[in-house]
This record gives C-alpha cells, structure tokens and sequence, in this order.
C-alpha cells in the first residue's frame, strides 16, 4: 500500500495518537517508554525473523538473499526503511520479485512486519483479521485523520450505516496497534476515540 501522507516516523504516529487522547501527558509518557524499550531491543527482531525462513520452503538462493536484505532493511518499528525499486536493482530482479518477497515477510511474525508506511500496517492488520467489521478498511484508508474530529452521525452518513456500526467500526481501529508488537516486549500505544456527538 502506497501512502506517503502516512509514511511518518514512530514520532509523528505519537503526535497521532494523541490527537485522539484526551490525555496528552499520558501519551507523551507512552511515546518515552516505547522508545526507550525500542532502542534497548532493536536488534532483538532480527534473530527472531531469520529463524522464521526455513519455514518457507521453495524459496530460491535469490530469494532467501532478498528476503535476508528486507529482514535487515527493517527500521526500529519493523517498517520497511527501502525503497523496494532499490532493492529490484540491487540485486538485478524486477520490483513484482521483490514485491513477492516482502508479500511473504509480511505474512511473518508478528503481524504487520514489512509494512512500508503506519496505514499500510493497520491495513496489514485488518487484512490478517476474519473479524474486522466490513468498513474498517475503508476507515483507515480515507479517514483515519479525521476519525478523531468528526462525529458518528457524519460517518454514519457518509458510509451509510447505523450510529452502532460505526461506533463498532471506530473501536475496533482504536484497538489496533500503530507498530508491530514483538511478543509481550513491546506495550501496544491505544487510541481514545472522542465519544458520540
């Protein structure tokens, strides 16, 4: 998914979060402990994703390099931090190959690694969820901003849906994590979403 309006730092998808708090201390406090952790553990996801290849059978030494590229291409959110056209060039393959690759170092634990940009994660993870109300897709995609300003009955009308629905929705992205989560060593940063007008 190409979003680069959503392509932001771990800091920026903070400042998002609080949009949607009602306690911005609190949120500032979450953001300080997340990046401490962040930082203590960043090279603690790499041993964790290469232990998952073998795994994946069938996969060329071309592949198993690329896939070896991205694992290592990771930032300290498990984002993609590269352009996957660099990645086709550097090792003389088209983008579809390695848009294959990261299409399965995406399907690894935990949920949502290899994601190029926050909205591409939320999608990831929705995506990977049976139960995900219908519209929630469409929320995150048009308007994940604005959840936070606008009221129920405006998205309710917009989508054509009951008050419920879209509390049901809103919620349901509120629970979503904003980055991946390695096991129980990453603490989830959750959004308060406003109330019903």
């Amino acid at each position: 998914v190409e979003d680069s309006k959503f392509q932001k730092s771990y800091k920026d998808v903070i400042q998002l979060a609080s949009v949607f708090s009602n306690n911005r201390s609190s949120v500032r406090s979450e953001k300080y402990d997340s990046l401490q952790i962040r930082i203590a553990q960043k090279d603690s996801f790499e041993p964790f994703l290469l232990e998952q290849i073998p795994m994946h059978q069938n996969l060329s030494e071309i592949d198993l390099r690329i896939l070896k590229y991205l694992i290592f291409s990771l930032d300290d959110r498990l984002f993609l931090d590269i352009e996957l056209d660099e990645v086709a060039e550097k090792f003389e393959t088209t983008y579809e190959h390695v848009e294959v690759i990261l299409d399965l170092l995406q399907n690894f634990e935990p949920v949502g690694v290899g994601a190029r940009s926050f909205t591409d994660y939320l999608l990831i993870q929705i995506d990977r969820d049976l139960t995900a109300p219908p519209l929630a897709l469409d929320f995150v995609k048009f308007d994940l901003e604005n959840i936070a300003t606008l009221s129920l009955k405006v998205l309710s009308k917009k989508y054509r849906i009951s008050i419920k629905e879209t509390q049901e929705t809103i919620s349901y992205i509120r629970n979503l994590n904003p980055v991946p989560i390695l096991g129980d060593i990453f603490n989830p940063v959750q959004y308060i979403m406003p109330d019903a007008e």
